[in-house]
């Protein structure tokens, strides 16, 4: 249930903001979401120190208070980010879409390399003779990175053609999961960490403002929807193809996950090459004329639970 709000949140992201300033509004919003997610188990320790009672009615109250402010305060884009057509028309024109196809294709492949961070990964740090604490710290370096490197890494992808900066994207989240089969000490699983975490941030804000210039304007909802339907299926594949690849043979679960990444990293740059050149273009592009993008930024959500997340 807690994933509900995320396409119509993204369709409003792509309304507000023009073409041209999108892949840094994501960026933002993913700041937002990690920020959250850096504060969210500080507070929660505290919490469950006193009563984890205290915890849980904490949470839902801050659901509550997400749940009036988007009440209150977020704006009615227009008819934009509602649904439009019937069910069978949406999925018609999904259909047709096949570059859209081979997208959502990509993204899943590159959810499932992904997620073995929440899954597999913990196993190897125990297999590598490691406490419970460096795996902790693996988790915490790749927030650390995001909220301090990712925005200011916008101004430099957003001008990367589109297919470009995607699939370089994966194929770093790829190679950085790939080292992970030589990563015998913590330096070198920082390493890796730091280079899948790398291609997380060149990826998902360009990916999510992909997204939103792409979709017909009334099915941007839609579109979002089954951008976050790929990673929802990473999420159950992951866990349950990874554990079983890492009985069978560590190493080669994570050689597999930077063949896997190299994969969809060629199938990206070949299938979306014509999303256009200078991609998610800089602000020099846009038009001056005033426009919904003054609005504020919403920026909510569960980032474990991605977009990408």
């Amino acid at each position: 249930m807690s994933e509900l709000y995320r396409p119509a949140s993204s369709a409003l992201l792509a309304d507000l903001i023009p073409e041209g300033h999108r892949v840094t509004g994501f960026a933002l919003y993913r700041l937002a979401i990690n920020a959250g997610t850096a504060l969210g188990p500080a507070a929660a320790g505290l919490l469950a120190a006193r009563s984890f009672f205290l915890l849980f009615v904490g949470d839902a109250l801050t659901s509550l208070l997400f749940a009036a402010v988007a009440l209150a305060a977020l704006p009615n884009a227009g008819s934009n980010v509602a649904a439009r057509g019937t069910a069978e028309r949406v999925l018609r024109a999904l259909r047709r879409d096949r570059r859209f196809l081979l997208f959502l294709a990509a993204a899943l492949v590159g959810s499932c390399i992904y997620m073995q961070a929440y899954s597999t990964l913990s196993l190897q740090v125990r297999a590598d003779g490691f406490a419970p604490v460096v795996y902790g710290g693996l988790l915490s370096l790749n927030g650390a990175l995001i909220i301090g490197c990712e925005l200011p890494l916008t101004t430099l992808t957003r001008r990367l053609p589109v297919h470009v900066a995607m699939a370089l994207g994966v194929l770093l989240i790829g190679v950085g999961f790939g080292l992970t089969a030589f990563a015998a000490t913590v330096p070198l699983l920082i390493l890796s960490v730091a280079v899948w975490t790398l291609g997380e941030m060149v990826n998902s804000p360009v990916a999510g403002a992909y997204v939103a210039d792409i979709a017909p304007p009334h099915l941007r909802g839609q579109y979002a929807g089954a951008f976050g339907l790929s990673w929802s299926c990473g999420l159950i594949l992951a866990p349950a193809a990874g554990t079983r690849l890492f009985v069978w043979n560590p190493r080669g679960l994570w050689l597999f996950c930077g063949l896997l990444g190299a994969g969809a990293a060629l199938q990206l740059f070949v299938t979306q090459r014509s999303a256009g050149a200078p991609a998610l273009s800089d602000a020099s592009s846009v038009s001056t004329a005033p426009c919904a993008a003054a609005m504020p930024i919403p920026a909510s959500g569960l980032r474990r639970r991605r977009s990408r997340a």
